[in-house]
């Protein structure tokens, strides 16, 4: 990867963060090794295995949950979101499923409706996301990983309560909640 470690999920806004790249080496025992190579530049294998590490200690991240359908519940004005047979429920959606935009079969009935939208478009529409309080992510991989940590960060201290529903082996039971500025179990 053509990243430097520093550039990790939270270096650069919190250096003291217990997710850094710099805590995840000590924790295996590898900060002198890695500091001695002067390779500053990540892997992709070795930025996987410390993403795979962050998320397991994040108290309410959960993987493994394919999403099987997305329906509008206008009642209620959100999204039934079905996950490996659990049922969430989101005020607003970002879907990340891919570096292409892709919309899954489970997603069909959602075509063009305005509070769904691919990652792609997230940094174009983020402004949109400015008042509600109620946001979750769909997707694995990075691109999720980047949309949910932008919404941490920007909404700091509003309260705002986000979901993460990803595939990732990671972990086993699909989903990431927190209120923004903390992490909840």
């Amino acid at each position: 990867m053509q990243v430097p470690f520093l550039a990790d999920l939270v270096s650069l806004v919190d250096p003291t963060s217990p997710w850094s790249f710099l805590n995840y080496l000590r924790s295996r025992q590898r900060l002198f090794p890695f500091y001695f190579a002067e390779r500053f530049h990540l892997p992709r294998r070795e930025y996987e295995h410390y993403c795979s590490w962050a998320a397991e200690r994040l108290p309410n991240c959960r993987f493994g949950a394919p999403v099987s359908a997305v329906h509008w519940d206008a009642a209620e004005q959100l999204f039934r979101v079905t996950a490996d047979g659990r049922e969430f429920a989101a005020r607003n959606l970002v879907v990340g499923v891919g570096t292409e935009p892709y919309r899954p079969p489970a997603f069909a009935t959602l075509a063009g409706h305005p509070r769904v939208w691919h990652c792609g478009q997230y940094l174009d529409r983020r402004s949109a996301l400015a008042g509600p309080q109620d946001i979750t992510v769909l997707g694995s991989g990075q691109s999720g990983a980047e949309v949910f940590l932008d919404l941490l960060r920007t909404r700091s201290g509003d309260d705002t309560r986000l979901r993460w529903l990803t595939r990732t082996r990671g972990r086993p039971d699909g989903v990431l909640q927190a209120r923004a500025g903390a992490l909840h179990p």
